[in-house]
């Protein structure tokens, strides 16, 4: 009778019990750009990434997540277009100057009123100067010059009233608002990330991750798809979203 075997046998299974099972290695980094945005993540297993320039999309199925650039929100933001704009103007390239800031969302920035239409009718001015036979090209450059002035003494607003000014623009349902708000850093840069659900039932839960950067809004969000489907996804996205400085990246 072999007194060995029991013990070789117990020796046997614990060796196997205690062998490490190899884990899935993290999928690999992708660096991109979202528009003015220099970032890198790690797409989600099994999703697909697709780059639109100042929009990406990832998708599984029917399931749909988008990462963007909504463009500038603040008072430097704002500046730094709008004189790109109105030094096409000042060269008579008109329509580069229109295509230029024709995205640009400064309206939210000014309160309703007087100030306001003003600056409104102004910006029509600005953006028909040189082009329409009713403006002359001096009452269109009048016009950039108060836009600029108006836009030298806005003050920001800060992250979070930025995105309850914007939110609407994006989220156009109508039965639905914003649930949690939870602000946060990202690599130095202010961020915050919202749950939003349907205002009477509180379910179909989306979320959203906003990030201020270089002056323009970031937004990674939950678009198609269920929550619990979407969810994993999402996190690996946020968990893994870094942004790099432009120096960094040429």
């Amino acid at each position: 009778m072999n007194r060995f075997g029991p013990t070789v046998v117990l020796a046997c299974l614990l060796a196997t019990a205690c062998e490490r099972v190899p884990e899935t290695p993290p999928p690999p980094l992708s660096r991109v750009d979202i528009g003015i945005h220099h970032v890198s993540f790690r797409v989600p297993q099994g999703w697909e990434h697709l780059d639109h320039g100042q929009e990406h999309r990832f998708h599984r199925e029917l399931a749909q997540i988008s990462a963007a650039d909504l463009g500038p929100v603040t008072r430097a933001g704002y500046l730094r277009e709008l004189r790109r704009a109105y030094q096409l103007f000042r060269e008579d390239r008109f329509g580069d100057a229109e295509a230029h800031v024709v995205g640009l969302d400064v309206g939210p920035a000014f309160p309703e009123g007087d100030q306001r239409k003003r600056f409104l009718e102004s910006w029509r001015k600005a953006l028909d100067g040189g082009r329409s036979p009713n403006i002359a090209w001096g009452d269109a450059q009048i016009a950039w010059e108060y836009i600029l002035d108006e836009v030298e003494y806005l003050s920001d607003p800060g992250l979070a009233a930025i995105v309850e000014n914007r939110f609407p623009s994006i989220e156009t349902a109508a039965h639905r608002e914003i649930g949690a708000q939870n602000p946060l850093e990202l690599f130095g840069r202010p961020a915050i990330r919202i749950e939003t659900w349907d205002r009477l039932s509180h379910d179909r839960r989306q979320s959203y991750l906003f990030v201020l950067n270089e002056e323009n809004l970031f937004v990674l969000r939950m678009e198609v798809g269920t929550y619990d489907e979407m969810k994993p996804a999402f996190e690996t996205l946020v968990g893994s979203l870094a942004f790099h400085s432009a120096s960094a990246t040429s």
